[in-house]
């Protein structure tokens, strides 16, 4: 599943320069220029990692990381902040108050970010340390093999329906909105008009036979995977 980097940034010239060095990873770059956008955009999205401006049009980056840190919902996020030589007195501040990372933008280079973020969703993806092998009943599914079974049968997926079942049954009982769901799996914002997500839920249900019932759909929301169903 492609990972979500949020930016929060108001400069559109750094907009791009980070979305050309974010595509060559196949990140899914979701950008909000104010920090009112962001925490929208946050909610929405559930981002795996944020890159934050210090200077935005509503208010002082560092504060918005103190914001990020003091709420238990989002304190996990990794934290970037992009800093002109200005600020760097800011950026220790930052550091302080639980920023993982900075970037100067007078020395930015695509090289350098992508590797401080390839090593910091590492670090996340370690503490998470999630199951190999996730199980609802008689359905499993094997994380490493990309295999998805039933009283131990492959059940045959296409890669997009295998990225969408892991994610459902990773998340078990929570309630995923389109945004977080598209973003996850197809790698792109979801602005209410497509219905892919609801195509390919179908096709999950068909083929998961009386497991299917545990896709839940929720109504002006999204779904969710329900394994009392």
């Amino acid at each position: 599943m492609k990972k979500r980097i949020l930016l929060v940034e108001d400069t559109e010239d750094w907009i791009n320069l980070v979305s050309i060095a974010l595509e060559e990873e196949s990140y899914c770059l979701i950008s909000a220029p104010t920090i009112r956008d962001a925490r929208k955009k946050i909610k929405q999205s559930k981002p795996d990692l944020i890159i934050l401006d210090l200077r935005l049009p509503d208010g002082d980056g560092v504060e918005f990381c103190k914001e990020l840190r003091s709420n238990k919902n989002t304190k996990h996020f990794p934290i970037i902040m992009l800093t002109t030589k200005e600020k760097e007195a800011q950026v220790i501040v930052g550091l302080e108050l639980g920023a993982d990372d900075y970037i100067r933008k007078s020395a930015f280079k695509e090289g350098e970010l992508l590797a401080r973020i390839k090593s910091l969703l590492r670090r996340t993806d370690r503490i998470e340390e999630p199951s190999k092998i996730l199980k609802s009943g008689t359905l499993s599914i094997d994380i490493e093999k990309r295999a998805v079974l039933i009283n131990k049968k492959q059940v045959k997926l296409n890669p997009k329906e295998f990225d969408l079942m892991h994610l459902l049954m990773s998340k078990k009982g929570k309630p995923l909105n389109r945004t977080f769901l598209t973003e996850s799996v197809w790698g792109f914002e979801y602005f209410g008009t497509s219905r892919t997500i609801d195509f390919h839920v179908a096709q999950l249900r068909k083929k998961l036979k009386p497991h299917g019932k545990k896709i839940i759909t929720l109504k002006g929301i999204g779904y969710k995977f329900d394994e009392n169903k």
